[in-house]
């Protein structure tokens, strides 16, 4: 969710066109906004230009200013040089700050132990993930719920913590999961490949708009509310397609060791794990019908020779019999079942 360009595009498209900009013909940049064109923002009364490129117009009464003078960035542990070091503090490697902004608080430390060498922060500090690829995956949090108000983690995080009366922490942190922050921030990296950062300076030099304090909480609540219900609603197509994989798993077992027939006769196999085979099938041990392999060395001549062996991105290497190359009958793996030509287009193993 996009909280400026998404939002205040959106106003001041709708303004300068009269008419409703989930009808209008999106250009490829414009396709970012497709989503917040489907909702019904009401126009504010006037505009003004940013004067920064990404942003365009923003409502009159917003102001604009870069983060250095909205923030403090990383501020210094030197104010709680005061707490004896034996104080347990939280500890958040960069595993324990979720890419969407959840913390995990069960370690802690005593202050003696993370003073140096790692990141400060405290509750209401915005943080961000500064090295690739947990910066372009949107890893940060608004930091809450730390023991004693205090935390430290890893020395890849930017450290932002609103000023009072400028910004607050939840509308902050929004601005820093959108495409656009993230776009810009992701061509200001330096390094080279799995080290590539964002430096400091682009977090401090970052331009955009902030909306009186009172505006920001609608703004983040409504933030809050939005993405909840497309989260619940992803959670939910999740559940779905693993229970889809568990009936697409459900429906190849039982084809390839009970048949398509539900009616037909059966017989036990003998076999443990195969239970009741179709009474006119016959069990066989895989040695006894084809030579195996687990595998192919490159380069080598294969003309005339039978392979049974597939790669399956689930199950791992894995034998398999193709009609192909088994004309006689179709089987199907480890100990295999022979079915009746024609039963089936290939039998595996399950």
């Amino acid at each position: 969710m996009i909280v400026l360009g998404s939002m205040n595009k959106f106003h001041a498209e709708a303004r300068r066109r009269g008419e409703n900009a989930s009808q209008n013909s999106a250009s490829p940049r414009e396709n970012r906004y497709s989503w917040s064109r489907q909702m019904s923002f009401p126009t504010y009364p006037k505009y003004k230009d940013s004067g920064v490129e990404w942003l365009g117009e923003v409502p009159a009464n917003w102001n604009v200013k870069r983060l250095r003078f909205a923030t403090e960035i990383n501020p210094s542990k030197s104010e709680i040089s005061h707490l004896p070091r034996e104080t347990a503090v939280s500890f958040l490697p960069m595993e324990a700050i979720g890419d969407d902004g959840t913390l995990n608080l069960a370690k802690e430390k005593p202050i003696a132990e993370v003073e140096t060498g790692y990141t400060y922060f405290r509750n209401g500090d915005v943080t961000v993930a500064k090295i690739t690829p947990c910066f372009e995956n949107g890893k940060g949090a608004l930091m809450c719920g730390l023991t004693h108000g205090i935390g430290f983690g890893t020395t890849e995080l930017i450290v932002v913590r609103p000023k009072p009366h400028e910004v607050i922490g939840t509308y902050l942190h929004y601005l820093f999961i959108s495409t656009e922050f993230r776009s810009l921030g992701e061509s200001h990296m330096y390094g080279a490949g799995g080290q590539k950062r964002v430096p400091d300076a682009f977090v401090r030099n970052f331009a955009t708009a902030f909306p009186p304090i009172t505006v920001q909480n609608l703004i983040a609540t409504f933030l809050d509310r939005e993405t909840s219900k497309i989260d619940a609603l992803v959670g939910e197509q999740r559940r779905l397609i693993e229970l889809l994989k568990e009936k697409r798993q459900a429906v190849i077992s039982h084809a390839v060791t009970k048949g398509l027939n539900p009616h037909a006769p059966l017989k036990p196999s003998g076999i443990e794990w195969l239970g009741d085979v179709p009474k006119h099938w016959e069990v066989v041990a895989l040695k006894r019908i084809a030579s195996v392999q687990t595998g192919v060395a490159k380069g080598k001549d294969l003309t005339g020779e039978t392979t049974v062996a597939e790669y399956d991105y689930q199950f791992g290497l894995r034998p398999v019999l193709f009609h192909e190359q088994i004309e006689a009958e179709h089987k199907s793996c480890f100990h295999l079942v022979k079915q009746p030509h024609g039963t089936s287009g290939r039998a595996s193993a399950c």
